[in-house]
């Protein structure tokens, strides 16, 4: 995930702006194809040249976090396995928040989110988007 893009990313439970905290990143030189699509859209190449691979975005609001997994935010509001997996990976980097107060969100799935998630997990596969 680029950094800067958690400026467009809000919060499923009260839509309001999120605080990140990365646990991992690497830089990214792009191509000069990328480069000039860049300065052609008068971006910033700084925003382009760092790539968020692990950490959490936090509501410290409602004192709610979700995974940055893989250089995707998931911001689902729906207990799910990857969640299990983050924390295990993170445990130690996650212990001073879970004794601050936060949690990962936890609610019911609504019907058909389950359908939903596995969906859009595969058409995300396809592309081969990386």
């Amino acid at each position: 995930m680029k950094p800067f893009l958690v400026n467009f990313l809000f919060c499923p439970a009260d839509k309001l702006p999120l605080r990140t905290v990365i646990f991992s990143q690497k830089d990214v030189v792009p191509t000069s194809e990328q480069k000039e699509k860049i300065l052609i859209r008068g971006l910033l190449m700084a925003d382009f040249e760092t790539e968020i691979l692990h950490g959490i975005l936090l509501n410290d609001r409602k004192k709610i976090l979700y995974p940055i997994f893989a250089g995707v935010p998931r911001l689902l509001l729906f207990r799910h396995p990857l969640v299990d997996q983050f924390k295990l990976e993170f445990k130690v980097k996650l212990k001073s928040f879970f004794l601050k107060g936060y949690e990962f969100p936890n609610i019911d799935l609504i019907p058909g989110e389950r359908n939903v998630l596995a969906s859009f997990s595969n058409e995300w596969t396809d592309y081969g988007y990386n």
